[in-house]
């Protein structure tokens, strides 16, 4: 005996039902798929963030060498001018710098290697040179 009923003789019904239940686990897998790029994501954006504060730590070691190095050049602290920002930099162990003096003056180059990447930093500390006389220039 037949039945007349599609879904019980696999009829367009029956091939309904058939589909519905593949895709059953669909959500997981999107759910796996969006959080794997996330993950993904995060893992290329930390590398550049971390590039980002050594930068901000190297740039604010170099001021403070640059000031110490102007305290000393000024008299107001006691010492060789860059052998006291030589002090400072000693703290972020790195071995290039450099410091030049020039008219009261005192210019800091720091070099950090994080990794492959090498961040160069500079600083300047001392007393501007300020001509009176002349009324600044408007550019």
């Amino acid at each position: 005996m037949r039945s007349s009923d599609p879904v019980a003789s696999g009829g367009a019904g029956g091939e309904l039902s058939r589909l519905r239940r593949s895709e059953t686990g669909a959500g997981s897998v999107l759910a796996l798929m969006v959080m794997a790029s996330c993950v993904a994501f995060v893992s290329l954006l930390l590398p550049l963030v971390a590039v980002g504060v050594v930068h901000e730590r190297a740039q604010a070691l170099s001021d403070q060498a640059a000031l110490a190095a102007a305290n000393a050049l000024s008299g107001a602290m006691p010492g060789i001018p860059c052998d006291a920002a030589g002090d400072v930099v000693a703290q972020m162990h790195t071995q290039t710098w450099s410091c030049i003096l020039d008219h009261g003056d005192a210019f800091v180059v720091i070099e950090v290697s994080f990794g492959p990447v090498v961040i160069s930093v500079r600083s300047r500390a001392g007393f501007a040179a300020i001509d009176l006389a002349q009324p600044a220039s408007e550019n």
